[in-house]
């Protein structure tokens, strides 16, 4: 028997067979299949724009505060908790840290060594921002370092070491500022 159909997306008329069908076309069926998604992801999208929206800055005294956790690789995290929205930050304390004490937040692409290799100690003369590459190639040398010699030798190299990838992580800084690429 056959069955008399509007569709809504394109107000086409048509007689049907199939009793299962509700659109003229694919096309038809996809509207409304994406916009049936769409309507669910709705939902998401606005809790995303609400932990997006909900930044606290590393000045902020409410990280004073947070409670504190520590991570498998031994690292502190803070975290904040807001009941009214239940919602969390968290951040680890050598970030909130270094960007309290240079005023500004971690350049994007840049990570923080920790000078003396102890993830606990957060003050900020252990603390030096590094682009990751650069990073990388630091943790790979003083791996090498650690392999060739042992003890106050080390730790005299590692500090020599270090002081040079800080002076060229210094030179990188200058020459993103000096091109405005200030995160």
């Amino acid at each position: 028997m056959k069955k008399h159909l509007v569709t809504l997306h394109c107000g086409r008329e048509m007689l049907v067979t199939n009793a299962g069908q509700r659109y003229c076309n694919r096309d038809c069926a996809a509207f409304f299949v994406t916009r049936r998604h769409t309507a669910k992801s709705a939902k998401k999208v606005e809790k995303v724009v609400v932990t997006q929206a909900l930044v606290v800055e590393s000045i902020d005294p409410q990280w004073g505060n947070a409670k504190v956790t520590r991570t498998s690789q031994g690292y502190r995290l803070l975290t904040l908790y807001f009941p009214s929205i239940r919602k969390r930050i968290s951040r680890f304390e050598h970030i909130v840290v270094w960007e309290r004490c240079h005023a500004r937040k971690v350049p994007e692409g840049w990570v923080l060594h920790h000078v003396n290799e102890h993830p606990l100690d957060n003050d900020p003369s252990n603390l030096v921002a590094l682009p990751k590459g650069l990073h990388r190639e630091l943790h790979v040398r003083l791996k090498h370092l650690a392999q060739s010699c042992t003890g106050i030798d080390y730790i005299v190299n590692r500090y020599r070491l270090t002081r040079d990838f800080v002076r060229r992580s210094t030179e990188l800084d200058d020459l993103r500022k000096g091109w405005q690429l200030e995160g």
